[in-house]
């Protein structure tokens, strides 16, 4: 099948969208493709791993890929993360911020706990690791979800 992984990485008011596209576990190397983020088209070659990077709004909440020459679509669940009150939705916000958590995969290790104190000691909370009802409310203002 088809397979595709993606990645959200801050850079100032944007987000780096990163998406690797698979066609039975082999890249699909250097095809042409649209990309279309709540309207705004992006045009682009994946490079020879199967891969393509975009900055695009963090609050984007659509995404449509088109690809190769039959013009394939593919949906982007953009802006689908899990509430801040889920370890894993705390996971997918600090690394959405490039604080890097790691895998998104509700474990509070010790990747999870360092993202946790960066971000606590980069906006002045109390540097605990853990998170919080202030750390919780922090990265939700900051993320805007």
């Amino acid at each position: 099948g088809t397979g595709q992984r993606h990645t959200f990485r801050r850079k100032g008011a944007l987000v780096k969208l990163s998406l690797q596209l698979l066609d039975n576990d082999q890249p699909r190397a250097n095809e042409s493709y649209v990309l279309d983020i709540d309207g705004q088209l992006l045009e682009g070659t994946t490079d020879g791993d199967g891969k393509l990077e975009h900055f695009i709004p963090p609050n984007a909440k659509s995404g449509k890929l088109i690809i190769g020459e039959n013009q394939e679509e593919y949906e982007l669940a953009l802006g689908q993360i899990d509430p801040i009150d889920e370890l894993t939705g705390v996971q997918a916000r600090l690394n959405n911020l490039g604080f890097d958590c790691g895998n998104v995969d509700g474990v509070l290790g010790p990747k999870t706990k360092l993202a946790l104190e960066g971000f606590q000691h980069e906006h002045g909370l109390e540097t605990t690791g853990e998170p919080d009802a202030q750390t919780r409310d922090k990265l939700k203002m900051l993320h805007g979800s």
